[in-house]
């Protein structure tokens, strides 16, 4: 479980490339797991957790960027 998120979270093509969008991603997949592990395993709660996280990459990017 917990070697999969980590070799998931920080795969290259969908690793932001700030260092506030990274911590981002990780809060938010973090947020999710939390929210989804009551409803699914814990399995399948890390891979939905993941997806989604991934899929808010370009707007952690947008929101988060350095000035």
């Amino acid at each position: 479980f917990l070697l999969a998120a980590f070799f998931v979270i920080t795969d290259p093509a969908t690793t932001p490339l700030t260092r506030p969008a990274r911590r981002g991603l990780a809060l938010l997949a973090g947020i999710f797991t939390a929210l989804l592990r009551p409803f699914v395993s814990s399995a399948e709660a890390l891979s939905y957790a993941l997806l989604l996280a991934n899929g808010m990459n370009p707007w952690l990017e947008s929101w988060l960027r350095r000035r």
